[in-house]
């Protein structure tokens, strides 16, 4: 019998996990075979079956490799694919965004000039309101000064006629008119510093709008530019109703102004007529009875003479008082353009 060999045998599978143990050699057989134990070399099929082991390995290590680059390529697909719309996404947005910026940017534009529109309008009305409140000075001092005036008068004329009552009546409307126009003066004065206000914050968050990309988050600055809109829409509306009462105060004004104007010089005129008219009378009486004078009655047609000129006089003072002093001052009335404030 020969004799058993007690070395180790390698085992190949089909990915040839394992490796082969090679066998230790400690010495030179000097070219002979050792009595009763087997050779130190491999055999040829431990040969071919260590070559076959070797490339399998080789195969199952080429054939996963080709699955990880199979994998990898598809990876990189469904990346390229998912940033390609990702970007797709994001260029959309972005262009949505800049739409958005633009479209605030024009409405906040045009309310800027809406309200530098207005707040030049309501300049142009204040000049106007303070040209009209000073030339109601001018009207208040004639009125006065012609009550002052009546004041002289003597004698049975000096009473509460027409023209008097006109007279307080056109001193009670300028009063009231000065104070309608100091009211809307300091409404105008108040409204024009508002619209200047809104016009600042409108102003910077235009310049501002640049800084929406990175600063502001949308639900932000779109609520704060509604805001400042929704402001200057305010400012606006109020601006253009006190416009619109600047101007009917201004034209009323003068209106009531001129009326009562015209109401006061016809009162002086039929006045004047009145006195003149008595006047003539008078001299007319004094006349016949300066005809009917007879020496029997002289005493006494010297007094009723005393007593007519006495009269004229007062008559003469009355006219004169009105028709020179009152009726020339009268002259001096603003016109029609000055009481609007133009």
């Amino acid at each position: 019998m020969s004799a058993q060999v007690f070395s180790a045998r390698p085992r190949y599978g089909s990915l040839a996990e394992e490796t082969i143990t090679q066998p230790s050699y400690t010495g030179t057989s000097a070219g002979l075979a050792t009595a009763g134990y087997r050779s130190a070399k491999y055999s040829l099929d431990e040969w071919f079956a260590n070559s076959r082991a070797v490339l399998n390995r080789a195969a199952a290590e080429n054939a996963s490799a080709e699955q990880i680059q199979r994998v990898s390529k598809a990876l990189r697909t469904e990346t390229e694919a998912r940033c390609a719309l990702v970007q797709t996404d994001g260029t959309r947005y972005l262009g949505e965004r800049l739409q958005d910026i633009h479209l605030h940017k024009s409405e906040l534009e045009r309310h800027i000039a809406r309200l530098l529109e207005d707040t030049e309008r309501l300049v142009t009305l204040k000049r106007r309101l303070e040209k009209a409140l000073h030339a109601t000075e001018i009207p208040f001092a004639i009125a006065t000064d012609n009550l002052t005036c009546r004041e002289r008068r003597s004698g049975p004329d000096l009473v509460q006629d027409r023209v008097e009552e006109e007279l307080l009546k056109e001193v009670e409307l300028i009063k009231s008119i000065q104070a309608l126009l100091k009211r809307t003066l300091d409404q105008t004065v108040s409204q024009i510093r508002l619209n200047r206000n809104a016009q600042q914050v409108l102003e910077l968050d235009w310049s501002d709008k640049h800084e929406a990309y990175s600063l502001d988050n949308e639900y932000g600055w779109m609520r704060f530019t509604q805001g400042n809109i929704t402001l200057a829409e305010r400012e606006e509306e109020a601006s253009a109703t006190l416009c619109m009462l600047c101007e009917r105060v201004l034209q009323e004004t003068a209106e009531d102004l001129q009326a009562q104007s015209d109401t006061v010089n016809e009162a002086f005129t039929h006045r004047c007529h009145e006195l003149t008219h008595t006047k003539s009378q008078l001299e007319l009486q004094l006349k016949q009875q300066q005809l009917c004078d007879t020496r029997d009655s002289l005493a006494r047609l010297e007094e009723n003479r005393l007593l007519l000129e006495k009269e004229i006089g007062c008559k003469t003072n009355s006219l004169f008082i009105d028709q020179e002093k009152c009726m020339k001052q009268r002259l001096l009335y603003p016109s029609m353009i000055a009481l609007s404030g133009h």
